[in-house]
């Protein structure tokens, strides 16, 4: 049995603005897509009719649904759905470069597959010049 959900409200939004604001071609592709869901979960909508409609996974669809009706209409356009970080803190920069200083250290490649990380990314962390 699907989880049937009840409209989501709208807020103080309106429907016709808002899919103006969809298929407009300079709103970015990221928001069009937030847009679309919430337009669909105003109608009623559940996850995997609006992952149909969209053309995206059930699941990213069913994340974005929850999050709208959890946090509300306006999360669509300021709330960041995580992720990983682009760029590594600081301190995590400097605790690996002593990893790979350390006597006896593994090599990058296998310190970047322990961390489930491409090699790549970890170069590039490390090259970054530590702060002054």
């Amino acid at each position: 049995m699907h989880k049937r959900f009840p409209p989501a409200p709208l807020e103080n939004m309106n429907y016709e603005n808002l899919e103006r604001m969809a298929k407009d071609p300079a709103t970015p592709p990221v928001l069009q897509k937030r847009i679309w869901i919430l337009l669909a979960a105003s109608q009623g909508y559940g996850s995997r009719t609006i992952a149909r409609l969209i053309g995206m996974s059930r699941k990213s669809a069913s994340i974005w649904r929850e999050r709208i009706d959890r946090k509300g209409a306006a999360c669509i356009f300021n709330d960041n759905p995580g992720g990983r970080p682009r760029r590594f803190p600081e301190p995590w920069v400097e605790a690996l470069r002593d990893i790979l200083a350390a006597p006896g250290a593994p090599s990058l490649r296998a310190l970047a597959k322990s961390m489930n990380i491409q090699p790549s990314v970890l170069s590039r962390a490390l090259r970054r010049p530590p702060p002054k």
